[in-house]
């Protein structure tokens, strides 16, 4: 599964609010809320860059694969 960091990422850029990095790149409020809160399903490439140029950190920073959690073998 694929595990963001933005909160992580933001705290280490001392961008201590959502809406300050909602100003510097437009993502939608939801949005950038989705990713910080690690519950994102989906982003766009566009939002990525942006994110990446407005905190000056890499897609890796934000981004990691990690394993998934075993399965519940009687679902």
């Amino acid at each position: 599964m694929i595990k963001c960091n933005l909160a992580v990422v933001m705290a280490k850029k001392k961008v201590n609010k959502q809406a300050e990095l909602h100003r510097k790149t437009l993502i939608r409020k939801n949005t950038i809320s989705n990713l910080y809160n690690d519950i994102a399903v989906s982003i766009s490439f566009q939002d990525l860059d942006a994110i990446c140029e407005a905190l000056d950190c890499d897609i890796s920073d934000l981004l990691e694969r990690v394993s998934n959690p075993p399965q519940d073998k009687d679902n």
